[in-house]
């Protein structure tokens, strides 16, 4: 396999900075904004938001692995 040299790092730096263009956050208010211009205030409220959801999404997984039968004692 070929070794990475700076051209190939230069390049793929710019390929990943032209992407996140793209990339766009959409706020609750329905704002869309790029993440590369979220601020440090956006960008906390993204990652707590994130966390949350995820805790949730959890908690949902547990529960489903709770049958009915167990739950009204049937």
């Amino acid at each position: 396999m070929k070794q990475a040299c700076l051209n190939d790092l230069l390049l793929e730096l710019w390929f990943r900075e032209r992407e996140s263009r793209e990339l766009c956050w959409t706020t609750k208010e329905g704002k869309r904004i790029p993440i590369k211009d979220m601020t440090d205030i956006h960008l906390l409220n993204t990652i707590n938001m994130l966390k949350k959801a995820k805790a949730l999404e959890e908690m949902e997984e547990d529960i489903d692995l709770v049958d009915d039968d167990t739950l009204f004692g049937h």
